[in-house]
């Protein structure tokens, strides 16, 4: 157990109604959102001078931008104890050679799930030291069960950029997955539709914002939208993860080892790219990009069936992402998708990694 849940665990149910009754106010000119909420929370909380942005226009309790040293302190009373967590990233070109820009947590307290978003790119170093030391901590803690869709990329990219190794993982794709027998993975939506939760409608929105700005999740200050997309993507997930608990119990008889099937391929997610030894970007022009994919992604499937190396588009600079156990099913990819393209490309640069 953490030593701030051992200190602090006393403390946390106090603090969830105190953060469950913080409202969004006007600040003057510079027209920035504040803490304000009963007396018990004044005596215990003085609202920051910069940004704490609260948006209980959201179906969850709220949303906290985590901004100073001090709001930090504050999450880590609010989790102390918890068992159960829902986690996601967001960043430019999530990946090991990617950014992550972006890190959610859910945290279910009295009036529903309030969430809390943490700035991995702030300026402010006592702040981003203090917090990649908290999420380590919380992150790496396998008492801890972290309610996550598809957190291949997401596990990749704190092991390679931040050396936190993700554990204690509910992958709420790999459970639809194995329940459903899909051969294609389902994105969060169609997921959360599948099984009557609420969906996030910001994410039906962003698809233009990314092609015509691939860098999106590096603006700060992050917008209302960038908010509202973050933490709603993480407000449904404990929902969800009961929907899927209930479908497992609904097929208990027909498949009486599916709960176990689905615990399994959730744990494997965690290593599917995070143990890949080799990587490589390999730049394809954008007129020949559709070739490589194919139809609803047939072609980049079929690449991965065959090679064993995982393709991924890439928003910056017009090309794929390859992670391969090794140099021979890498290049393998790289002559399938010379194939596909029928165009010579050119390599933009290749790492042998230590796992």
């Amino acid at each position: 157990m953490s030593s701030f849940v051992n200190d602090a665990a006393s403390l946390s149910t106090e603090l969830e109604e105190q953060f469950s009754s913080i409202s969004l106010v006007q600040n003057g000119e510079n027209d920035v959102a504040i803490l304000t909420s009963s007396s018990a929370v004044e005596e215990s909380f003085t609202a920051p001078t910069k940004i704490v942005a609260i948006y209980p226009e959201l179906s969850t309790a709220g949303v906290t931008l985590v901004s100073t040293v001090d709001m930090l302190e504050q999450f880590k009373l609010v989790v102390a104890g918890k068992t159960m967590l829902a986690i996601d990233a967001e960043g430019v070109d999530l990946s090991r050679v990617g950014e992550m820009t972006v890190f959610s947590i859910g945290v279910q307290v009295n009036s529903g799930v309030h969430v809390f978003l943490f700035d991995t790119i702030s300026n402010d170093v006592d702040l981003q030291s203090g917090q990649i030391a908290v999420l380590k901590e919380i992150l790496e803690n396998d008492q801890i069960e972290k309610i996550i869709h598809d957190c291949k990329q997401d596990s990749d990219s704190l092991y390679h950029q931040l050396s936190i190794m993700l554990t204690n993982v509910f992958d709420t794709s790999a459970f639809a997955n194995k329940i459903e027998i899909a051969s294609k993975l389902m994105n969060l939506n169609t997921t959360l539709r599948n099984y009557g939760c609420e969906l996030n409608e910001k994410r039906n929105e962003i698809s233009d914002m990314y092609r015509t700005n691939p860098y999106i999740w590096r603006t700060r200050p992050l917008t209302p939208f960038l908010i509202q997309y973050a933490s709603k993507d993480v407000a449904s997930l404990f929902m969800l993860r009961e929907k899927l608990l209930q479908a497992i119990v609904l097929q208990e008889r027909r498949r009486p080892n599916l709960e176990r099937e689905c615990y399994e391929a959730s744990a494997a997610a965690i290593d599917t790219f995070r143990c890949l030894p080799c990587h490589e970007i390999v730049i394809v022009p954008s007129a020949k990009r559709g070739l490589v994919i194919g139809k609803n992604g047939s072609n980049v499937t079929q690449i991965e069936q065959q090679t064993g190396t995982y393709v991924s588009a890439c928003g910056i600079g017009g090309g794929f992402l390859l992670l391969a156990p090794s140099m021979i099913s890498m290049n393998n990819a790289k002559q399938a998708i010379q194939k596909a393209a029928n165009k010579t490309f050119r390599r933009s640069y290749s790492y042998d990694d230590d796992y």
